[in-house]
């Protein structure tokens, strides 16, 4: 198969998962899609971004519109089916009023909701949840633009070959991450910047990196930045790259890189810095940015992360987790996943260290290690500001897609050199996800 061939089969797998997730999924059930999708509605209507808390509308009205859906129950249970749930029916006829945007902190980065906001405008003269459908399709676009970037990566690695395309197919088939290209959330928003980023990062580590490249890494950072805190894993990253080509390219050309770099960035990012210390004293964004670098104490934050760091839980969530932690795949299937995943990632790591990949790959499988201490180190720092476990799921760990696929997969390769073994694993893949839909979500609010 050509290259242009598989790369409209690949996107046309990718559109149909999402498309599938998106619609069969009902309204707020996807993670804090009613927040969400309430900050999407709020600037088509009121045409800025929130100030207060008050923005919102948080009225008897609402509450009582809401939970007429009959999902307000069921985001409290975690883990067990609820007792009741309203017939699906049901949804179409409530028109769905979401609430607020992570009440109590309404500073979340804003560019997911600017980009979707328009549409939403458009379509004010339909019922609520007909935008919030129509909104919900937007992801497909993520979802085929991700599933792309990863070949691309691939590609970059290891040219057009039967791995790179498993790995590209396997991303477009992982449940949990097409679930939420499905919803109305960030998070999809923020894969896509993943991908991207990741395919500069692997693109320079064996060779010189220009000035255009650190512009452009400059750019995606922080607009990731602008979505999402956890892009200050990439510009780790980029540094950290800088530091290991200190020979190839002289101190005065790593220089000129880094601060190229670091003034794009704080370009990019710094009018909603300054606007979220301004309207908001300097809760969320600012503190993201200039405190979680430099916390009081190391060794707080430390233990902190002996607290919260339950990487098996938090794989678990990522890779069997769907709703608001109300449904899940079984464990023996979760538990399957993970013993594959663990198999495959230290048959990568073991040849890692013996010196039998390339540069390439293990930059690759660098960048969600650096993502999931990034993700630690915020949730730490939530931790210590609140006393509460925020910030903290499953999830998070997703964004980088393809680093968290790819050495699983080659690590296989290496280990079980079968003849056939990509068509074995994606042909596992695709199983998952159809085991996912069919057996897990669909049961679940239509039988």
């Amino acid at each position: 198969m050509s290259s242009n061939k598989f790369i409209f089969v690949l996107s046309i797998l990718a559109a149909c998962h999402t498309f599938l997730w998106s619609y069969l999924i009902p309204p707020a059930q996807v993670t804090d899609e009613e927040a969400h999708f309430a900050y999407i509605d709020f600037l088509a209507i009121q045409k800025h971004i929130p100030l207060l808390n008050l923005d919102f509308n948080m009225t008897k009205n609402w509450r009582q519109s809401f939970e007429a859906t009959g999902f307000s129950r069921v985001r409290l249970q975690t883990f067990e089916k609820p007792d009741y749930i309203e017939p699906i029916e049901s949804y179409a006829q409530n028109d769905f009023m979401p609430g607020t945007y992570f009440s109590g902190s309404p500073g979340g980065p804003p560019l997911y909701y600017v980009m979707l906001a328009p549409v939403d405008w458009l379509l004010l003269s339909f019922k609520t949840i007909t935008r919030l459908y129509c909104i919900r399709f937007i992801g497909i676009f993520f979802a085929i633009t991700s599933a792309f970037l990863s070949w691309k990566i691939l590609v970059s690695i290891d040219g057009d070959s039967i791995l790179s395309r498993t790995v590209a197919s396997i991303t477009a088939l992982v449940p949990t991450a097409h679930f939420l290209f499905g919803g109305v959330t960030n998070d999809s928003a923020f894969i896509f910047v993943c991908a991207l980023a990741s395919l500069l990062l692997v693109s320079f580590i064996d060779r010189k990196i220009t000035l255009k490249e650190s512009i452009l890494l400059g750019i995606f950072c922080g607009v990731g930045y602008w979505i999402k805190p956890y892009a200050v894993s990439f510009t780790m990253l980029f540094f950290l790259a800088l530091l290991l080509k200190k020979h190839e390219k002289g101190i005065l050309g790593n220089f000129i890189s880094a601060v190229s770099f670091s003034v794009i960035f704080l370009i990019v990012v710094s009018p909603w810095l300054f606007f979220a210390y301004k309207h908001y004293g300097g809760n969320t964004a600012y503190e993201y940015f200039f405190k979680v670098a430099n916390p009081p104490s190391w060794i707080h934050i430390f233990k902190t992360y002996m607290d919260i760091a339950s990487l098996p839980t938090l794989f678990s969530q990522a890779f069997g987790v769907f709703g608001w932690l109300d449904t899940v795949l079984p464990k023996w299937i979760r538990a399957f996943v993970a013993l594959f995943f663990i198999v495959g990632w230290f048959s990568f790591l073991f040849n890692a260290v013996r010196k039998r990949v390339s540069a390439k790959w293990i930059w690759l499988a660098v960048i969600p290690i650096f993502h999931t201490a990034a993700v630690l180190l915020i949730a730490a720092w939530l931790m210590r500001k609140t006393g509460y476990r925020l910030g903290l799921q499953g999830r998070y760990l997703l964004y980088p897609l393809a680093g968290w696929i790819a050495p699983f997969v080659y690590g296989l390769k290496l280990l079980l050199p079968f003849k056939h073994i990509e068509k074995i694993l994606l042909l596992g893949a695709f199983l998952l996800a159809i085991y996912a839909l069919g057996f897990a979500v669909i049961p679940r609010y239509y039988l």
